[in-house]
């Protein structure tokens, strides 16, 4: 499918101030990006998602010519690389400034910025950090959670809340793995594929290359307790283990 959504991620303390800001200049950057890569193409940018645990907004840009749209996610993707490396945006002044505003953001409260694709994420860290810990690991793993959205307009995207910390990961599939989502809306499920950490807290970021999902039963409330009873030791008149769970 191609690749037409863009996310940008705050981390650390987000004020309202802050995440305004930084909306601004999102949509600051995508439009000067536009007028770069595809100025005669008309795109609209919807809102795809907004989370509600953190400062993560995604946008899906729709087009009369779809094929005008994956170039400025490219491009979005190579300025976020070229701010994580320390190197020049390779494109106008107007893009350039942009940039520069967001990366003014980095410092104090704000940890981090990443920017996020269909295709791949880079994690900007404020560059007056010690710089010895790479902001994100990635390996071929597992995350359990629930699926809570699933966006399949022009691209196959669905967000888990992971069951460990509880936030947003971002899994990307293929075209032909719709399948593998089928009646998993709102489910416990285990999720394959390469995952990418923060790795300060190792929590998972995005999931890409999905191999496997695999829906899980849910747990009634109280039932693990009633589980345990039949694994504590037996006291004078106390039931059995069989007749303890059975009550």
């Amino acid at each position: 499918m191609p690749n037409t959504t863009m996310t940008m991620a705050l981390n650390g303390e987000v004020s309202l101030e802050d995440f305004a800001q930084a909306m601004a200049r999102f949509r600051g950057l995508v439009d000067a990006l536009k007028a770069e890569v595809s100025p005669d193409a008309r795109i609209d940018w919807l809102v795809d998602e907004l989370e509600h645990d953190g400062a993560v907004a995604t946008v899906r840009g729709i087009s009369p010519t779809m094929d005008a749209v994956e170039p400025v996610s490219i491009a979005y993707l190579v300025v976020g690389r070229a701010l994580a490396d320390g190197r020049r945006v390779p494109y106008s002044t107007r893009v350039a400034q942009e940039v520069e505003a967001l990366a003014g953001l980095l410092g104090g409260p704000i940890t981090s910025i990443r920017f996020e694709t269909g295709a791949y994420d880079v994690t900007v860290v404020d560059p007056a950090g010690d710089g010895k810990r790479p902001p994100m690991s990635a390996a071929y793993g597992a995350v359990q959670g629930r699926v809570q959205t699933l966006t399949s307009r022009q691209s196959l995207r669905f967000t888990l809340y992971d069951a460990v910390h509880d936030r947003a990961v971002a899994c990307y599939l293929d075209a032909d793995q719709q399948e593998l989502m089928r009646n998993a809306g709102d489910r416990r499920a285990r999720v394959e594929g390469w995952v990418s950490r923060d790795t300060a807290t190792g929590r998972p970021i995005t999931i890409r290359r999905v191999r496997h999902i695999t829906l899980l039963a849910d747990v009634a409330p109280g039932s693990a307790m009633l589980a345990a009873r039949g694994i504590a030791p037996l006291g004078p008149g106390d039931p059995s283990a069989v007749e303890a769970i059975r009550r």
